[in-house]
């Protein structure tokens, strides 16, 4: 066989790879492969294990890593950079090019917390002999517009850009739809990030740190079904009237999810306010008699993975059902001001509201609802 996989990545990239090097390597020689190469997000972890399974199967093993860069040169004092940083795989030619991306990863590594760091693209002068980048394969971390937080706390925005409107995901011409509806896909990068989805049917993947997600908002011209899924930390979803029916999943910690129209500037845009040295934004969760909310858990016949099921109605009449999964506590709006309805699914009475004071709600979530 004369083809050659050029971009693998294994376990050892975090949501990017699933197969141990030695899986990869097991399944290439099933394939015939002659050579593959290994290219996991900013590290080398897996690239020893990956060496010495290839040598043993008798294939030939192609090292290198995908690095994340930023075109913005840092300087002390300056804010953090703007645009949203992109991804560069590369490849090991010789041990000179080996030994230069273990520097660049290191210098990386060295600036940035666990997790989280870009390479400004100016690092690579003097460094790039021995390697060779794959640039058709560039791309860019997320589908979305960064703005970096304080620090690290980044707001991460959806570009709402795969669209019968561009013209490279649907050129001229063609009938048959090749764009998503505006959907993206946005990742949290791991201390406390803000993800806000605006249009489309998105998916927002929290990382490590009490991140907020928020689907939309669609504001009924364009509603769609959003997949919202948490990490470890406390995190917060939120679910605004004119929302698809969204799916919400809250895995480690103890998660909150808010109903309520959210607070939007002019534009359209979320009004949002730092508080705990992050950005927040706001939901009207006071003063909502008509807007209504049941919590319901499914029933063992009918488990599609959820654990409950809430349905949203306006003066009455049904409007969207969102699904959720581990998440411990539930905000819908109050009939009267400085009123909201909370629900535990995880307590003695899991489907049951109760109102309390606004003013009781405290914390993070208690700085998105009290405006």
């Amino acid at each position: 066989m004369s083809y050659v996989e050029l971009h693998t990545a294994s376990a050892f990239s975090f949501l990017q790879g699933a197969s141990l090097p030695e899986a990869i390597v097991d399944r290439a020689a099933e394939l015939g492969y002659h050579s593959i190469a290994l290219l996991d997000r900013d590290g080398v972890y897996g690239i020893p294990r990956f060496h010495k399974a290839a040598c043993a199967a008798g294939i030939r093993p192609l090292v290198g890593a995908e690095l994340t860069l930023t075109l913005d040169r840092p300087e002390p004092g300056a804010p953090a950079a703007k645009n949203s940083p992109f991804i560069l795989p590369l490849l090991c030619e010789s041990a000179e090019g080996y030994r230069n991306l273990c520097r660049l990863i290191t210098r990386m590594k060295l600036a940035a917390p666990k997790g989280e760091g870009a390479l400004p693209f100016e690092a690579l002068d003097g460094m790039t002999s021995g390697l060779v980048a794959i640039v058709g394969l560039v791309g860019s971390t997320a589908s979305a517009t960064v703005e970096p937080g304080t620090p690290a706390k980044d707001v991460h925005v959806g570009l709402d850009d795969d669209n019968a409107d561009n013209p490279f995901i649907q050129p001229a011409g063609v009938r048959t739809a090749q764009h998503m509806d505006d959907t993206d896909v946005l990742f949290g990068r791991g201390n406390d990030d803000l993800l806000i989805g605006r249009l489309g049917g998105d998916t927002l993947l929290a990382g490590p740190g009490s991140d907020i997600m928020v689907g939309g908002p669609e504001r009924g011209q364009q509603p769609a079904n959003d997949v919202l899924v948490g990490d470890e930390g406390n995190d917060v979803s939120i679910w605004s009237p004119g929302d698809g029916n969204d799916a919400v999943i809250g895995n480690d910690g103890s998660d909150t999810m808010i109903f309520g129209p959210v607070v939007t500037k002019a534009d359209g845009s979320l009004k949002l306010t730092s508080t705990r040295h992050r950005k927040v934004p706001h939901v009207r969760v006071d003063g909502y008699p008509r807007l209504g909310c049941t919590l319901a858990a499914f029933p063992s016949s009918r488990q599609p993975g959820y654990e409950y099921l809430v349905r949203l109605s306006w003066d009455g009449v049904p409007t969207a059902s969102v699904r959720e999964k581990d998440i411990e506590r539930v905000l819908c709006p109050g009939a009267k001001p400085g009123t909201v309805r909370v629900a535990f699914p995880h307590g003695s009475h899991p489907t049951d509201f109760r109102t309390v004071r606004l003013s009781s709600i405290g914390g993070l979530v208690g700085a998105i609802v009290r405006r």
